[in-house]
């Protein structure tokens, strides 16, 4: 059976351990074969004792490493060095040294890249690094050289949207992210929230250039859902506009529009903010269902409303932030603590006033 089977890396460590017959070493070749038997294991074990060719220490590595040998796994990584010439074998290795040693990581990352430029993975796993360690101008250096080379692949392009956004690079990023096309999949809302923090951000930038008719314009557009970025438009009822309601509602006392700004604040303070069992939902834009309140006269409410949210959910620090940031004294989030565009584009708002 193993004679008529393609003869590629894995079939023939098995001839060659069932044969007792030398490995062609040769005739290796890495492409397309992902060990993890502990039979095979086994077999390599017993082939590498006449044989220190760099891929039987490689593919052994990898069935270690899904078992979670890591010892072993990181010391026949090691051995390899530098010999291979397979970009695979450097990315593999990166993640598995990302957490232990950073700059290895990074230098077979970049070795990977090197190796292979037809592969965008590559590319992703080199921006991820950067933005991971706050190298923005870094990650988009590498973000512009893959976008350039992948223009139709989707994921590199969010990546450099992400980029551009982190380098405030706001309109480069909105000319992006109304060409991309994203495939539909279950879950797929990264786009969405992109465009919208990208249209929110755009509309701070009109206000603070007092352009308000250009700022409204800006956050009309963040409650659009463009078909081009692979999600479907929940109920009405299932989205939440407080923050785009509330930097309307500014802008509208702006522009002295005084019945659209009450229309606005009370679309606002209709918004029900808890389930059926009257937990509030944990989000940044209860700190806007605050403020909604306060404008209307109602701070002890506003304050009552907060302070529920934390007692029902003590440890919450996104609860304590917005009690914090309503009495004006907005602390700072544990690193740990993951945000979203609200809380990203409320930061910004508040850094302006």
């Amino acid at each position: 059976m193993l004679q008529l089977s393609p003869q590629n890396a894995g079939v023939l460590y098995w001839r060659a351990y069932l044969e007792n017959k030398p490995l062609a070493v040769q005739d290796l070749n890495p492409d397309m074969v992902f060990p993890f038997r502990p039979e095979t294991a086994e077999i390599l074990a017993e082939l590498l004792k006449n044989n220190d060719h760099w891929l039987l220490k490689y593919h052994l590595a990898l069935i270690e490493w899904q078992s979670n040998n890591l010892v072993l796994a990181k010391e026949l990584f090691t051995q390899c060095g530098k010999s291979p010439g397979f970009a695979p074998f450097y990315a593999a290795r990166a993640e598995l040294y990302r957490l232990e040693d950073i700059n290895k990581a990074l230098t077979d990352m970049q070795k990977a890249a090197e190796l292979d430029k037809s592969q965008w993975r590559f590319g992703q796993s080199l921006i991820n690094y950067y933005l991971a360690m706050q190298q923005t101008e870094k990650a988009l250096e590498t973000a512009d050289t893959y976008h350039n080379r992948f223009p139709a692949n989707y994921i590199i392009g969010m990546l450099h949207i992400k980029t551009l956004m982190l380098n405030k690079k706001y309109d480069s990023a909105n000319d992006l992210i109304r060409k991309i096309q994203i495939l539909p999949n279950e879950g797929a809302t990264d786009g969405r929230q992109l465009y919208k923090e990208i249209q929110l951000m755009l509309a701070l930038e009109e206000m603070k250039k007092k352009n308000y008719a250009k700022a409204l314009d800006h956050l009309s557009s963040a409650k659009q859902w463009p078909e081009n970025l692979g999600v479907g438009k929940p109920y009405d009822s299932d989205i939440d506009e407080r923050l785009e309601d509330w930097l309307m509602y500014e802008t509208y006392i702006k522009l002295n529009n005084e019945k659209a700004a009450k229309e606005t604040l009370n679309k606002i303070l209709s918004f029900v903010y808890t389930d059926s069992k009257g937990n509030i939902f944990s989000s940044a834009n209860n700190l806007i269902s605050a403020w909604a309140q306060q404008k209307k006269g109602k701070g002890e409410d506003a304050q009552k409303f907060l302070k529920d949210w934390a007692d029902k959910a003590p440890g919450n620090a996104l609860a304590q932030w917005a009690m914090n940031a309503y009495k004006g004294t907005p602390s700072k989030l544990p690193d740990e603590i993951r945000v979203d565009e609200n809380f990203r584009v409320l930061q910004e708002w508040m850094a302006l006033q």
